[in-house]
């Protein structure tokens, strides 16, 4: 027996080009903000240290053998005062199977690694968005916008676990029994 959902009219009316325009500037800020955590003061701004740099500066740790610095407040915090635009400290509290996608990240440029996490998370929400229904995708992506760009400027994980949530709901809507790993990955990832 298939599942069929009944197809709602969007919540939101918008037209097609509003929803272009829409992913189009989340899509030129996460370039801009890539820019910006590549090469800091290319744009006449300081350095500034977000969440991205800790997921970096952790996949250093990790690829260095020495994660568990990572985890510890005391060894973590001097580490992170090193940083160009460090302001604040920022506990690593992500569970050890992201400690793989840390690790990937610093392996490359903060650039070419924001663009991976941010970037790549993005575009998996837009692919799970529209499988599960483009008639609410205007509607969605402009309720998320404030959160989308505090997740673009921070470098957040937040397009990633919304995939992942995604990818829970559409697999679960068609009865498929591998529904769950993404949502317990998702629970475990978010903050």
């Amino acid at each position: 027996m298939s599942f069929h959902p009944r197809v709602a009219p969007p919540l939101v009316g918008l037209r097609a080009s509003s929803i272009r325009l829409i992913l189009a500037m989340i899509a030129v800020l996460i370039a801009v903000t890539a820019a910006q955590i590549g090469l800091p003061g290319l744009l006449g701004q300081s350095a500034a240290f977000v969440d991205f740099h800790v997921f970096h500066l952790a996949g250093k740790l990790a690829l260095s053998g020495n994660l568990a610095q990572a985890y510890h407040s005391a060894d973590f915090a001097p580490l992170q005062q090193t940083q160009p635009g460090f302001s604040a400290f920022m506990p690593y509290t992500y569970p050890p199977q992201f400690n793989l996608i840390a690790a990937v990240l610093a392996l490359l440029p903060q650039a070419l690694a924001y663009l991976m996490i941010v970037g790549g998370g993005f575009a998996a929400w837009l692919l799970i968005l529209n499988r599960l229904g483009i008639a609410q995708a205007g509607g969605a992506a402009l309720m998320v916008l404030p959160a989308a760009v505090v997740c673009v400027r921070y470098g957040q994980n937040g397009f990633l676990s919304a995939a992942l949530i995604g990818g829970f709901c559409l697999w679960s809507l068609r009865g498929r029994a591998l529904a769950g790993p993404p949502l317990r990955s998702a629970a475990r990832w978010s903050i």
